[in-house]
């Protein structure tokens, strides 16, 4: 099993990427991942660190790739317009990129239950969500000083619970993403345990 941490994790079939060893597993650091064109990430999901692992030869239990986060959500406020909500988080926008790419993709996150429809797209698109509840959920309110977005101030008004070990029980992936949004939604050697 291989864990990502976050940032750019298309560039790992390279040599240049930075890594550690814990417990036997690769963990990886690297940049955005919004600066990986599409070549890039098809390269990685069919490259070598994952093998041949194809959909279509995978169990469904097992994945390519899943990815751990907080679904967020963003009360987005724009200078005369009403305020918008929608869904966003590393969790989410990594999940559906790579399920666009055709990987077998699951994403474990915590939401509060009133917040249920934000996974909503995910489920749609064939993702696999394993949600767990907290008490609140990840809410970030970005306001925009002018109607073209160019300064923003964001705000976190709360904060779903932290993931635990328990979190993965019985989930099989080939490579974990991890994708913390703030110092108190994980810790990676809690995450990933002795798995």
């Amino acid at each position: 099993m291989h864990v990502l941490c976050a940032k750019k994790i298309f560039s790992l079939h390279g040599t240049h990427a930075p890594s550690l060893k814990y417990h036997n597993k690769l963990l990886c650091c690297a940049e955005l991942v919004c600066q990986c064109t599409t070549a890039e990430v098809q390269s990685f999901m069919s490259g070598p660190l994952l093998h041949n692992l194809h959909p279509a030869t995978m169990s469904e239990e097992m994945y390519q790739m899943i990815v751990i986060g907080h679904v967020t959500k963003d009360v987005i406020n724009i200078p005369s317009h009403p305020a918008k909500i929608q869904v966003g988080g590393t969790v989410h926008y990594a999940a559906v990129a790579l399920r666009a790419l055709g990987g077998h993709v699951g994403a474990v996150t915590r939401l509060a239950t009133h917040d249920d429809s934000l996974l909503d797209d995910m489920r749609s698109l064939g993702i696999h969500v394993h949600k767990h509840d907290s008490d609140v959920s990840t809410v970030m309110e970005n306001t925009y000083e002018d109607p073209a977005l160019s300064v923003r101030h964001q705000r976190v008004q709360s904060i779903a619970s932290a993931f635990v070990p328990a979190d993965l029980d019985g989930i099989q992936s080939h490579v974990i993403q991890l994708g913390p949004l703030s110092n108190a939604e994980m810790s990676v050697c809690d995450v990933i345990d002795d798995r």
